[in-house]
């Protein structure tokens, strides 16, 4: 314990006196003994206990969350790369009938639509 103290002594048979201030450190010693505690501890111990499932429960969730979240965008990029794909192929596929319809126009072997197609302005 630490105290500040001010001391007033008189002089006897006079009307003198003498001050002082005085800075005291008084160590001491506490003990608490718990003796009943009526389920307290256990209580507490229980608490700890369940929020440490509930802690694990919400760290697991957010780790799932995670990882669907990754997988979703893998499969949703994989899935957007073969519909490039796809049409890719469909154009390279459409260029080469293309280029037979003009060879056999060419030999005079096709004849050629045109659609007229009428702007708008």
């Amino acid at each position: 314990m630490v105290g500040y103290e001010h001391l007033v002594f008189p002089f006897p048979n006079t009307q003198s006196i003498i001050t002082s201030n005085a800075e005291e450190v008084i160590p001491q010693l506490a003990v608490k003994y718990l003796l009943l505690d009526f389920g307290g501890r256990a209580a507490a111990d229980k608490e700890a206990e369940r929020r440490s499932i509930a802690a694990n429960a919400a760290f697991t969730a957010a780790h799932q969350l995670v990882i669907f979240n990754v997988a979703r965008a893998y499969f949703m990029v994989d899935g957007v790369d073969a519909a490039v794909r796809a049409a890719r192929q469909a154009l390279a596929d459409a260029q080469v009938v293309q280029r037979s319809a003009e060879a056999l126009h060419h030999r005079g072997l096709a004849t050629v639509v045109s659609v007229n197609r009428q702007r708008t302005s």
